[in-house]
């Protein structure tokens, strides 16, 4: 059997590589680790070539005949070699979908032809690790943050690591700070970093965090900010936001035109 194995005399598929590799290391293997035991494993050395030389179509077979209920616990560098390859962009997204591997730096996948698809479904399974790094990396290359990337950040950021994460990123702060669909820790998480002011708030921000906004004084006394609170009926919120001295005039102003 090690001789067929070593001249890979045999049709490489999925169910004769299972059962050289059992039948090798004389143990069941779980299919979600198949690639790592091969990959790993000197008297398999010629096995792993084999996948090497045919390996979009044999990884094409591999994802797409994974038994129900089974995840891939295959190495990251194993899962990169995935992502990086030709097969199709639905086996793609199947293998991240039903993976448990983390991908620890979002930069590996730079040079790839991936879309925001495969982004977002790492966010979304929450398979890449929270990093400031990662958090700049996605920032630098979209141009408008995901639904995915929000829910992303809501999953992770916590008042242990948010420091380390946001002082590194307070240009997405001043951008999110004012996206209702970031939840409310998210946001108080954020407001301590935010340092740009907002010359139009979102009227679907609710009046706490418009409150919040102006308290940290990063709300502009525009006049779309002012017809924004009048609309809303924030009134206090506006009074809160004449009360400040240096906006007093310009908001009266606003209001009196209005």
């Amino acid at each position: 059997l090690e001789s067929i194995g070593r001249l890979q005399a045999y049709k490489l598929n999925v169910k004769n590589v299972l059962f050289i590799v059992e039948k090798v290391l004389e143990r069941s293997i779980n299919y979600g680790d198949l690639l790592d035991e091969v990959y790993k494993s000197r008297e398999l050395l010629s096995s792993k070539e084999y996948i090497e030389d045919n390996f979009s179509e044999f990884i094409s077979e591999y994802i797409g005949r994974k038994p129900e209920g089974i995840f891939f616990s295959n190495s990251e560098a194993i899962m990169l070699d995935i992502l990086h390859s030709n097969i199709s962009y639905e086996y793609k997204l199947a293998y991240i979908e039903n993976n448990k591997t983390f991908i620890s730096r979002l930069t590996d996948l730079d040079g790839t032809e991936l879309d925001r698809g495969i982004i977002d479904s790492l966010l979304q399974t929450n398979k890449l690790k929270f990093s400031s790094e990662n958090i700049t990396a996605y920032w630098s290359k979209e141009e408008q943050c995901s639904y995915e990337f929000i829910s992303y950040l809501a999953m992770n950021l916590r008042e242990d690591n948010c420091k380390a994460v946001l002082q590194e990123n307070v240009s997405m702060c001043n951008s999110l700070i004012n996206n209702p669909s970031v939840n409310d820790q998210t946001f108080t998480l954020m407001l301590p970093f935010v340092d740009q002011e907002i010359d139009e708030i979102n009227s679907q921000l609710d009046r706490l965090r418009v409150k919040a906004l102006i308290e940290k004084s990063v709300v502009s006394a525009t006049e779309q900010n002012v017809n924004i609170l009048m609309a809303n009926s924030f009134n206090e919120e506006l009074t809160l936001l004449v009360n400040l001295e240096e906006y007093e005039d310009s908001i009266i102003g606003v209001i009196a035109r209005g």
